[in-house]
């Protein structure tokens, strides 16, 4: 069977993963999801599969269509973004009316919880609830042997009244290494690092309480051993790769496994670089020293508010007298950290907009990243305000009814990054940044003055980093 996997087009570069989809003009990372259904697809089931990256490969729909015409694939598997599913349905009923004898293969997280709606909407024959690779292996075979495609865990079928709940993989060292020649072009870089970027996917699944996330798959945590991880950091360093971004929801979970895969990366001399993301209270300085020695460049924390009113509001389990001292150590470890913020909160009053100027200015972060509170479907949060929200599925739309928070948090956003940025201290900070990626340094900043100086209100900005 040929099985084409599409990361869709969009008018924008947009970096997509199950859990959300990001507008990102100065940074792109490969589709790792389809990359690992690919990969995984053409080692157990044995398909002949080919991957189109529209975004990296910068291709238009109609460019799409011919493509996959002059393929003449069977099947056409994609994963729908979050914030770009309107365009990503759209495009995926173009190839569809263009090619009905085309399946069409769908999987992401407004698939997985809306699935019947989708279904109901679109020309789409197959949806994929959760993580995609054994549900999809097992669909392949299955239409190739003539099976009964309806006892497929996490399978949902246009037409059929059944369907099994999907399962988690429990072994994730038995998926195959995403494949990165695979794909076209190696056209993927992370903000301000230099390198072509590889993604890494240690675990799945984040176990924390926070009511407004998104997570990988859900909260059962699933991780891969450390020798799989340096296995396959080995894997595509012979592919050409030095920099890489673990994608994990929270890297550092487990702290002997972290140490083991640093012990590992240092004593096989593996010279590369890497960045993470974690939650501040997973820090701690001997931990840290051992991930700048196993080449650690940069962790994105989420530091969220300085406010514990918010954090308790957020249900993020952690002190905001903590943050600052956790952030302190990141720098002394000599490893950049860039600081998520979240404004918007309903019960946020001035005062915590106050303590998030304070601790930012205070805090030794060497970036930070804010934005405006947006509750999804099937969080804590968004049950919490549904009320509140205008939500609809089709044509997309998730927005507080409130038509002046839009305006109000703009300003606020652009407050809080005026009290970050506007200040002494950053200037040698970026001169650092300048010097080492000159090209990234002054792209980015030309966006983001872009961003602070003019006075729209209502176009979506871009994520900068």
């Amino acid at each position: 069977m040929k099985v084409l996997f599409l990361n869709l087009p969009n008018k924008d570069r947009i970096v997509r993963r199950f859990c959300g989809s990001y507008n990102s003009p100065s940074f792109l990372f490969p589709p790792q999801e389809l990359l690992s259904c690919a990969s995984a697809i053409k080692v157990w089931s044995k398909a002949d599969v080919s991957v189109i990256d529209a975004i990296a490969e910068e291709k238009s729909l109609i460019s799409v269509i011919d493509i996959i015409k002059d393929k003449r694939p069977d099947m056409v598997v994609s994963m729908t973004g979050v914030e770009c599913f309107d365009s990503d349905v759209n495009a995926i009923i173009s190839i569809k009316n263009q090619m009905p004898g085309i399946k069409m293969v769908a999987f992401g997280y407004y698939p997985s919880i809306f699935h019947q709606e989708v279904l109901d909407n679109t020309n789409i024959d197959y949806i994929i609830k959760g993580e995609p690779e054994v549900c999809l292996s097992s669909l392949v075979k299955a239409i190739e042997d003539g099976k009964d495609q309806d006892a497929i865990p996490g399978l949902i079928r246009r037409g059929s009244k059944t369907s099994i709940p999907p399962e988690r993989i429990g072994d994730l060292d038995k998926l195959p290494f995403p494949d990165p020649s695979l794909l076209l072009t190696n056209n993927y870089k992370e903000m301000l690092i230099q390198g072509s970027i590889a993604l890494i996917q240690s675990s799945r699944g984040c176990p924390f309480a926070c009511n407004y996330c998104v997570t990988s798959y859900g909260r059962k945590v699933v991780m891969r051993s450390p020798e799989n991880i340096v296995s396959e950091i080995e894997f595509l360093i012979g592919k050409g790769f030095r920099t890489f971004r673990f994608n994990d929801d929270t890297l550092i979970l487990n702290k002997a496994r972290v140490e083991k895969m640093c012990e590992l990366i240092i004593q096989k001399k593996l010279k590369i670089r890497w960045t993470c993301l974690s939650r501040i209270d997973t820090l701690d300085q001997d931990l840290l020293t051992l991930m700048k020695g196993a080449g650690c460049k940069r962790i994105y924390i989420g530091v969220e508010s300085f406010s514990q009113k918010i954090l308790d509001y957020y249900q993020k389990g952690y002190k905001s007298a903590d943050i600052l001292q956790r952030i302190e150590l990141v720098r002394r470890a000599g490893i950049q950290s860039s600081g998520f913020m979240i404004i918007g909160a309903p019960v946020e009053a001035a005062d915590d907009l106050a303590k998030n100027k304070e601790g930012l200015r205070r805090s030794k972060l060497d970036f930070v990243i804010i934005s405006k509170l947006t509750p999804y479907p099937g969080t804590p949060l968004f049950e919490k305000l549904k009320d509140k929200m205008e939500f609809k599925l089709f044509p997309y739309r998730n927005f507080f009814k409130d038509l002046s928070y839009e305006k109000n948090m703009l300003m606020v956003e652009k407050e809080l990054y005026r009290a970050f940025y506007w200040r002494f201290t950053m200037v040698t900070s970026l001169l650092k940044i300048l010097a080492e990626d000159p090209g990234d340094f002054f792209k980015t900043g030309m966006l983001f003055l872009k961003f602070l100086i003019t006075n729209e209100q209502d176009k979506k900005h871009p994520n900068f980093i």
